[in-house]
């Protein structure tokens, strides 16, 4: 309840007219910036979190700046920085695509399904991100088995690795006796 006080205030102070002032002073610009710099504080958090201890020179090894220019490609291919947030917790990993890449993949998505079907596709499967943009097995390649296959993603990423690899077992049972019957 007390969240909900804070932001209707938050966002009170956000909207006050500009007839009476000229401009803003630099604490209102702070306060109406404080949701980005949490949201992106937030996902690099999840991000350090995910990957506490990075070799240097590996893929995960980006600066701290890299990984603001990707939430903030991020938030801004999908119009929101909650929804990019959301992604981020669901796969930290993410913010090592770099910006351009994030942007120009959304893009094709965008073009392929629909700005609300691919943002549901982003946040259901925010690796999806990561493929190349142009070429074999890429952004441009994609259809609507894509789709599809992010429910999927979503509804097995909770289950866990030793729970997943149980159920690939038992919908590749049938195959695999019926080569032990021949």
């Amino acid at each position: 309840m007390m969240s909900i006080v804070y932001m209707l205030v938050l966002a009170k102070l956000c909207s006050i007219s500009l007839s009476f002032v000229t401009h803003r002073t630099n604490i209102q610009r702070k306060i109406c910036n404080l949701n980005l710099a949490g949201n992106a504080d937030a996902a690099i958090g999840e991000y350090k979190k995910s990957n506490p201890s990075v070799t240097p020179g590996s893929r995960y090894d980006v600066s701290e700046k890299d990984l603001v220019a990707s939430f903030n490609a991020l938030a801004t291919a999908l119009k929101s920085e909650t929804d990019a947030l959301e992604a981020v917790k669901a796969v930290p990993g993410v913010l090592v695509v770099p910006a351009a890449t994030m942007k120009a993949n959304f893009a094709i998505y965008e073009e392929k399904f629909g700005f609300d079907q691919a943002v549901g596709v982003v946040k259901r499967n925010p690796n999806i991100m990561q493929v190349r943009t142009t070429g074999y097995g890429s952004a441009e390649t994609v259809g609507p088995e894509t789709v599809y296959l992010s429910y999927v993603v979503a509804f097995t990423r909770p289950i866990g690795g030793f729970l997943l690899a149980g159920l690939a077992f038992l919908l590749s049972y049938p195959t695999i006796a019926g080569f032990l019957d021949k």
